[in-house]
């Protein structure tokens, strides 16, 4: 049998699963591209969709989706489609330096809890945890903590994914802004974050960029708690493009 699907893609679709997700995509621009819809024929076992992009639409300094759901099926789900004229990077951090922290525990690293390079270490087990009392470094119970690290060289910076504690305490964070620097002085923010309060038990949030910017060094300030004032991040994984010259 030859069966019709009808589908739904664009600027609303997003928005709804920006919405649902807590991300902060941009959408292709609707002149930049063309959807040409497949429709499952008799003696085919599948339907090809095309996305037909027109690069002079789009400039280097943007991450843009589209997406795209079946419309006359809700077993499927929306599927987002990223497109970047930049190369998204893999994940770099193993190459990182840190720089600063302006607070940690120490003597936990049998429990692999504390330290800075924890949350950016790739381990789900482990955690950087902000200064509480005596055995640590750096502030106790401060207002804002913040660590800043070299990423090596300039990078463009298209969003931030972030993965709280995992244990009944995973609301203690709940949220910060991520700032980028040129030369590890002079910050511009990127990105607010915030996890919202302890209604939201979501260990992983994850936000976007409305606008790429650039820099080399990376700071993750958090300055918002749901418990106290405490903070851990068990592991930061932001969305880097190589910056074309």
């Amino acid at each position: 049998w030859d069966t019709q699907t009808e589908y739904e893609y664009g600027e609303e679709v997003l928005a709804e699963y920006n919405a649902d997700h807590g991300t902060a995509y941009i959408p292709l621009p609707k002149n930049a591209y063309t959807f040409t819809a497949a429709q499952l024929v008799s003696g085919r076992n599948e339907a090809v969709s095309t996305i037909e992009i027109d690069k002079s639409g789009l400039t280097p300094d943007r991450y843009y989706t589209l997406a795209v759901r079946v419309k006359s099926n809700s077993l499927f789900h929306t599927v987002v489609y990223h497109i970047s004229l930049s190369p998204i990077c893999s994940d770099n951090r193993s190459t990182w330096k840190l720089v600063s922290c302006t607070s940690w525990m120490t003597g936990l690293e049998a429990y692999k809890r504390g330290l800075p390079q924890y949350m950016i270490d790739g381990d789900m087990t482990s955690r950087w945890e902000s200064r509480y009392n005596a055995g640590g470094e750096g502030d106790i119970n401060p207002a804002e903590a913040s660590t800043v690290f070299d990423m090596g060289k300039t990078f463009y910076y298209c969003g931030t994914t972030i993965i709280r504690r995992g244990d009944s305490y995973v609301t203690d964070l709940r949220g910060g802004y991520i700032a980028l620097s040129d030369d590890g002085e002079n910050w511009t923010k990127v990105h607010d974050f915030d996890f919202g309060d302890k209604s939201n038990t979501s260990r992983t949030g994850t936000w976007g960029c409305e606008q790429w910017l650039s820099g080399r060094y990376v700071k993750i300030a958090t300055n918002r708690s749901n418990r106290n004032i405490l903070y851990e991040i068990t592991e930061y994984v932001p969305t880097l493009a190589e910056k074309l010259r």
